[in-house]
């Protein structure tokens, strides 16, 4: 696995851990004195995860494979984290669902680069 790759699954699982989290963190900052939350983390981590994605899997698609799938899982997957933002009360669950998405899209993308390098050999 590349670094890169690497870094993309990290900033997948960073991004399920702090959506899966926040909502029960949130309700202890008032107790806290915690005042300074914004919204930049969360826009820092699913912009990253998004932009890290499509460059890894959109490159391997086109350059090594030309299999869509690990693309359409990550398109499932960012699909299902931005419906969790519009719909608060489900969205532990869309964040969940969408993390294991991306993690399904980077562990297909790694899968079909290896059966492709025993096939040439």
């Amino acid at each position: 696995m590349l670094k890169t790759e690497k870094l993309g699954v990290s900033l997948s699982v960073a991004c399920a851990i702090h959506c899966i989290t926040l909502p029960f963190l949130i309700t202890f900052f008032p107790l806290l004195g915690v005042d300074w939350f914004h919204e930049s983390i969360e826009f820092f981590l699913m912009g990253g995860s998004f932009l890290l994605a499509g460059w890894i899997l959109g490159v391997d698609y086109y350059k090594k494979h030309k299999n869509i799938e690990p693309l359409l899982w990550a398109f499932v997957g960012f699909g299902l984290i931005i419906t969790g933002h519009y719909f608060e009360k489900s969205a532990i669950l869309f964040s969940l669902l969408g993390g294991t998405s991306l993690l399904v899209a980077y562990w297909r993308n790694m899968k079909i680069k290896h059966q492709m390098k025993v096939c040439e050999c």
